[in-house]
């Protein structure tokens, strides 16, 4: 009976031992079949022509790492690490680009992945980006806020062509108002090449959208 009750206790030990150690990174495997609420699952991670699948790894609640793998032999195309959470991505039409949008408390980023190259890129901050669309002749009449501009940017879709992606974006200026519209990025060029302003509005209320009767 002594040694039923130690090799109980041993057991439990192990069990508890092995749950320590995975609880804290989370890999989800692509032939899993998971629930889209389990963490790191990504919704439609196959990229349109079924060449990729993108995974995330939550290292910690906002730490992770984005992996891209072949769909074939499962190898890996891409990864970066990311510190943010309520990841999000957006396949370009020819799948050779990936979106991948994170965010903090009150603030939301992205980055692009080139499938060809394996590489990642960041696009401009909004400090540069001001400074070219008015240097370019485009009316902006506030000054970015110097100390809590608190960009958030969201893409929201990919041109027909894969060429440029349209970007939903809200920022605070000098004067705390929420400065927002839309913006379209170039993304062999890294660089934004056109803005629509829309009319300031309050942030709580704020939700991305296209312009009306917009076309590529």
């Amino acid at each position: 009976m002594k040694c039923k009750r130690i090799f109980l206790i041993l057991l439990l030990a192990l069990v508890v031992s092995i749950c320590g150690c995975t609880a804290t990174h989370t890999i989800i495997d692509k032939n899993e079949e998971k629930s889209d609420e389990a963490v790191g699952l990504m919704l439609n991670p196959m990229s349109p022509d079924g060449t990729y699948v993108v995974l995330a790894i939550m290292e910690s609640e906002n730490n992770a790492k984005i992996v891209v793998t072949s769909n074939k032999d499962n190898k890996e195309v891409a990864s970066v690490k990311i510190i943010g959470s309520d990841i999000q991505h957006l396949w370009s039409p020819d799948s050779r680009w990936l979106a991948i949008t994170y965010s903090g408390r009150i603030w939301k980023d992205y980055m692009i992945i080139d499938l060809v190259t394996g590489k990642h890129k960041n696009p401009p901050t909004p400090e540069i980006t001001i400074n070219q669309f008015k240097e370019a002749g485009e009316r902006i009449d506030y000054i970015l806020n110097e100390n809590r501009s608190d960009p958030y940017l969201q893409p929201l879709e990919w041109s027909p062509d894969s060429s440029k992606l349209l970007v939903s974006y809200l920022w605070f200026d000098n004067d705390i108002e929420v400065q927002n519209g839309v913006m379209i990025y170039n993304v062999e060029e890294n660089r934004y090449e056109k803005i629509i302003q829309y009319e300031p509005c309050e942030g709580e209320t704020y939700q991305p959208s296209k312009p009306e009767n917009f076309t590529w």
